[in-house]
């Protein structure tokens, strides 16, 4: 709502701009980590790896290890998935939380299955990459 010039009170305003805003469209969130295919969890584990949440750097290609992490609880607390994959095309990142995602996914595979597809998985990356049981690489 692009509001100029406004007459009324201060009150009236706000209740304007609350009443725009439920009828706007929502706005993109982050790519969600997570989905299921067929009953396949995967993980898409991409681009620089950074402590804790990326938050609205996810929508540059940053992910947070703490995004990784829920998302692996996501693909554990779904009954439909018998299995999960790790999709990692990272050239790497950050060490800090590096090891503690690795071996909560570490954890992870003791009740599913994990696997990994990498595009690319470079140090920090590989590391998580290599928790699972089995990776199968690109050519490229």
């Amino acid at each position: 709502m692009d509001i100029q010039f406004w007459a009324g009170s201060e009150t009236a305003y706000h209740a304007a701009i609350k009443a725009a805003s439920r009828n706007a469209p929502e706005q993109s969130e982050a790519p969600d980590l997570y989905e299921r295919v067929g009953s396949v969890g995967v993980v898409h584990i991409m681009g620089s790896l950074i402590p804790g949440d990326a938050g609205w750097m996810s929508m540059f290609g940053i992910t947070g290890y703490s995004d990784i992490r829920a998302a692996l609880v996501k693909a554990v607390d779904d009954e439909d998935v018998t299995s999960i994959m790790l999709d990692v095309n990272s050239g790497g990142g950050a060490v800090t939380g590096m090891s503690d995602t690795a071996a909560f996914i570490g954890q992870v595979a003791k009740l599913k299955p994990v696997t990994v597809y990498a595009e690319n998985a470079a140090s920090a990356a590989y590391r998580l990459a290599a928790e699972g049981s089995h990776i199968t690489v690109s050519d490229s």
